[in-house]
């Protein structure tokens, strides 16, 4: 048995129910999953913070279409527990995110006085594939009056820990530019090489992929393909989108099992993972 066998739980396999807001389908079944529960993670400095992790697997990824000009995100996908929710615009999933910060009520509190005062951070971590480039589209996301910010507006500082430069590892995400809404965003590339190779090893879904009559392997979707929000997609592509996110579940719940349920530190690359192993074992 490897050392990577004995950190890690069973293999799951994502099968949740989705849910289009784009054309209109209700969300309130996302917000009534009354079976998670806090756990407490182990903290580095100890006494000094306490981080309470919403017990849910979620993950979110975009797609993207490139111009002379730029890229701009046509459909998002996103999994919290058991749904698959997915929309066409940013307003959708900023609506969506106030909706579970409402229900699940994440925030920072100051606990204690003078040397015994500390604080406790209620989250929950939301996984993506490749932070550095996906983070530029979400971080001052305006709307309805309110916008989730990763920058200080006054200062220009990022609430964001980086092993380099446009490479970070751990983003933190409020809904209002105060601590009163708080999203814990982790790199899941920082695991692994690519998302399919995250999949072989940590789930059971398969990286949506074909083989064309020449051999070549390809993605189900076709990225020369300019495509906007009313672009309708076929079985494929949504299939292709579904599956991203699916891995995403699938890695989240090996997270919180092997690390966040057992109250251990929670590492942040591979290297981590590795280091925690030979220190367990």
């Amino acid at each position: 048995m490897s050392i990577m066998d004995t950190v890690f739980p069973a293999k799951v396999k994502f099968d949740g129910i989705k849910i289009d807001m784009h054309k209109g389908e209700d969300i309130s079944p996302v917000l009534c999953q009354d079976q998670y529960v806090e756990f407490r993670l182990k903290e580095r400095i100890p006494n000094k913070k306490h981080t309470m992790i919403l017990n849910v697997p979620a993950g979110f990824d975009i797609e993207t279409t490139g111009t002379d000009k730029g890229a701009f995100m046509y459909k998002w996908q996103m999994v919290f527990g058991e749904y698959l929710i997915s929309g066409r615009t940013w307003d959708e999933w900023c609506y969506l995110m106030e909706a579970i910060q409402r229900a699940y009520k994440f925030r920072i509190e100051t606990i204690g006085r003078g040397r015994k005062q500390h604080k406790v951070v209620h989250t929950f971590i939301l996984w993506i594939a490749n932070q550095g480039y996906e983070f530029q589209f979400m971080y001052r996301r305006k709307w309805n009056g309110g916008h989730i910010v990763g920058v200080d507006d006054r200062t220009g500082a990022m609430d964001v820990f980086a092993d380099r430069m446009r490479s970070p590892l751990k983003t933190m995400l409020t809904f209002d530019g105060s601590e009163t809404g708080i999203i814990t965003v982790y790199d899941a590339l920082k695991f692994s090489h690519s998302l399919g190779q995250l999949a072989k090893d940590y789930g059971l879904t398969k990286k949506a992929k074909k083989t064309l009559p020449d051999g070549t392997v390809v993605s189900d979707l076709d990225y020369t393909i300019k495509r906007v929000v009313a672009t309708k997609l076929n079985f494929e592509e949504e299939s292709y989108c579904d599956a991203d996110v699916a891995i995403l579940y699938e890695w989240a719940h090996y997270y919180l099992e092997a690390y966040v349920r057992q109250n251990h530190i929670a590492p942040m690359t591979s290297t981590g993972i590795i280091r925690y192993a030979v220190t367990e074992s």
